[in-house]
């Protein structure tokens, strides 16, 4: 018989919940004893979306003077668990926000401000009366914005802003109520996502697009693998295929995809992601064969195939065993093909380096229409900067 999994004392911390007339009693594991995972182990306990918790709302804990101390963020919650933790229950108070009555969860969706590099700015268009904002519209022109139009300007608005609106569908995707909430972001966006305020009850929030790509691709890859439930690979399946549509040349993205609809259940579809991944550039076909995520498709015919058209390693078993002698006027020939071999080599070594090391930011600039040996070198010098990338690039056109 297996054992049941329970929590002992030794490796987790009890809480007393004070909230809405109600006293609960919560043990969580150490190992979960951190501010974002405390906040969503409340809105499970309290209904999730449609209870009365929600991620805005304030801890309230008593410290040894007797004052009344609120938690908002991780930096708190570690004071608090230094100057309570020792206790055998912490009791806390949950209460309205400092926001209470212009809750962002209650707001309208974010709206697009526009795109920009260090030393280029994409403004999204001004819309209008009837319509939504929208990220889409020409280039500004350097009448309408008072300066030098960059030369990115154009590649920029073509490339990225039609995915701008999705862009934030994604970020919107990683919050319970569907909202951007500035004062709660999870903690796979705070490196990628900064702050700045704008009046009383607003913020502009700068978005690092290719850190925020990873950080949702990170979470999506943290839901997913045979033993979670339906509904949470059904959630990753959801950040990838939207991830793919921003950045459609990403390999791996691709093969993730290819995994969470195999696991929600999906062969077809699947294998259509697996393909798309192993024509940009995926080829690691043992790993294929043998992930437990690919499981369902082992006797899926169309998975079988795809193995069969793209693993090198079956053909070149059949080359070595009918294997015949190369004529002497052949053989005359090789050193200039080996010289070949090895100058084609060269010149696409940068740009290996770049896929191995920086994939998500290569395949966003390739995705972007800057797909050259010479912006993989530039990458690379960057050590992995879009931002200093395009910089370096466009003082190479002055």
């Amino acid at each position: 018989k297996k054992k049941k999994n329970t929590i002992t004392m030794a490796d987790s911390q009890s809480f007393k919940l004070y909230f809405a007339d109600q006293i609960r009693r919560l043990r969580v594991p150490t190992e979960k004893c951190n501010w974002e995972e405390f906040r969503r182990l409340l809105e499970t306990t309290y209904g999730g979306v449609d209870g009365l918790y929600h991620a805005e709302m304030s801890v309230i804990y008593v410290d040894a003077d007797g004052d009344r101390i609120t938690v908002n963020s991780q930096p708190e919650w570690e004071a608090m668990m230094q100057h309570l933790g020792h206790l055998a229950t912490v009791c806390l108070e949950l209460t309205d926000g400092r926001n209470a009555g212009h809750y962002y969860k209650d707001g309208p969706p974010a709206e697009i401000r526009g795109l920009y590099t260090e030393r280029c700015h994409v403004p999204a268009a001004t819309p209008t009366a009837d319509a939504a904002p929208e990220a889409s519209g020409a280039a500004p022109s350097s009448e309408s914005t008072g300066r030098p139009q960059c030369p990115l300007e154009a590649a920029l608005m073509e490339q990225v802003m039609p995915h701008m609106p999705m862009v934030r569908d994604l970020l919107q995707g990683m919050f319970s109520h569907g909202r951007i909430l500035p004062e709660a972001l999870p903690a796979l966006l705070q490196e990628s996502c900064k702050l700045q305020p704008v009046g009383r009850h607003a913020y502009d929030l700068h978005v690092n697009l290719n850190g925020m790509l990873d950080g949702v691709h990170q979470r999506a890859i943290a839901l997913m693998g045979p033993d979670q439930p339906r509904e949470k690979c059904e959630e990753a399946r959801t950040y990838l295929r939207m991830i793919t549509a921003v950045a459609p040349k990403n390999a791996v993205a691709h093969y993730n995809l290819a995994c969470a609809e195999a696991l929600c259940g999906a062969p077809e579809p699947a294998v259509v992601a697996l393909r798309k991944s192993i024509e940009l550039g995926y080829n690691n076909f043992a790993h294929m064969r043998s992930d437990e995520d690919l499981a369902s498709l082992r006797d899926v015919l169309a998975f079988q195939a795809l193995l069969d058209e793209f693993d090198p390693s079956q053909e070149e078993h059949e080359v070595k065993e009918s294997a015949v002698p190369v004529p002497a006027a052949e053989e005359e020939k090789e050193p200039k093909q080996e010289q070949e071999q090895e100058v084609a080599s060269e010149l696409s070594a940068v740009e290996a380096q770049a896929i191995l090391e920086y994939t998500t930011a290569y395949q966003q600039l390739v995705a972007m229409g800057f797909a050259s040996p010479v912006v993989a070198e530039l990458l690379v010098a960057n050590k992995g900067s879009i931002e200093n990338t395009l910089e370096a690039l466009m003082e190479s056109f002055e």
